[in-house]
């Protein structure tokens, strides 16, 4: 059975991206992010929405890419569990 590898980033990499998070709700997504980078997979995860969507909180429930691999492990303000959310999911379609 083949070994997963996983991704590190440098030094250099971390900063930059710490660099670029906007500085909105007194820091909390800078320290969203540096809880991901200490192991919390559901920061990880929020962190990687986040980002997603240019940091506003709010489009991260409405999320329409059922096609992304971390859409099933987001919470989505309109779905019901198992139930895909496909409100604006039109601007996706290739």
């Amino acid at each position: 059975m083949k070994k997963k590898r996983k991704m590190q980033l440098t030094p250099a990499q971390i900063k930059w991206r710490e660099e670029n998070i906007p500085n909105l709700h007194n820091g909390a997504y800078r320290r969203k992010y540096t809880k991901a980078l200490l192991g919390s997979l559901r920061a990880a995860v929020d962190s990687k929405c986040l980002y997603c969507v240019c940091w506003q909180q709010a489009k991260i429930a409405k999320c329409g890419v059922p096609t992304c691999p971390l859409y099933n492990v987001r919470r989505h303000s309109d779905s019901a569990p198992g139930e895909a959310n496909t409100e604006g999911s039109e601007e996706w379609k290739w």
